[in-house]
Parts: C-alpha cells; sequence; structure tokens
C-alpha cells in the first residue's frame, strides 16, 4: 500500500527518515471525503507503522501513542517525509512533513515486538 523512498538509518540505528508518495488510488481515500480526499489518522499511523518495519527486521506494532497531533490534512498524490526518533526500544517520537517542510503530525509513539536491527 505503501512504498518509501530513501531510507536512511543513522549510524547509531536511533534516526530514520523517509520519504513516501500518497497513491491517489488508496482505499482510504473513499472514505474521507468525496469531494475533498484527505488520509485519515488512522491511515497515518498505519503508514507510520509500515515504514518503521521497512527499515528493520522483526515484526513491529504501535501499542499506543501520545502527544498525537495531526495538524495539516493529507492529500492524494502528497509527499510525505517521514521522520523518526527512537527515546528507547519501544518509544518513537515522530514527524510528517508535507513537501514544503510544514507539519503534517507528530507525536510519541510505543511500539512492541523487535525495534531495532539485532
Amino acid at each position: 500500500m505503501f512504498e518509501f523512498e530513501n531510507i536512511i538509518r543513522s549510524e547509531n540505528g536511533h534516526v530514520l527518515s523517509a520519504h513516501c508518495r500518497i497513491d491517489r488510488a488508496s482505499a482510504f481515500f473513499e472514505g474521507h471525503f468525496e469531494e475533498h480526499p484527505l488520509m485519515p489518522a488512522a491511515a497515518q499511523l498505519e503508514m507510520i507503522e509500515a515504514c518503521i518495519r521497512s527499515g528493520q527486521s522483526g515484526r513491529i506494532r504501535i501499542k499506543g501513542g501520545r502527544a498525537l497531533k495531526f495538524v495539516q490534512q493529507i492529500q492524494p498524490a502528497d509527499q510525505i517525509k517521514l521522520l523518526f526518533e527512537y527515546r528507547n526500544e519501544t518509544m518513537v517520537n515522530f514527524v510528517l512533513q508535507k513537501e514544503d517542510a510544514s507539519l503534517a503530525s507528530k507525536g510519541i509513539l510505543t511500539l512492541t515486538g523487535e525495534t531495532m536491527d539485532d
């Protein structure tokens, strides 16, 4: 569903960044809204989880979140930059930025499963 480009992990493995173009054909746009489609928060979390998994081995899931802010709408064909900074093996700060570097979403996520490459 999501294709990530330019996946970069810092040498110490604590920072991860990637880019993702949001596909106009994604099914989640059908529910929000016919005349003005936008990416729902649940789909943003699904994209985040998929990106974290693509940069690592293992099975990772989002267990919870706090201080989640969905500031700007993400629309079809938007290019999103995803930035992750690991606080520890189970907590990660995330930021989603639009092409103009403006903030789309941010927060702190709790992860479960393997979170770092062995």
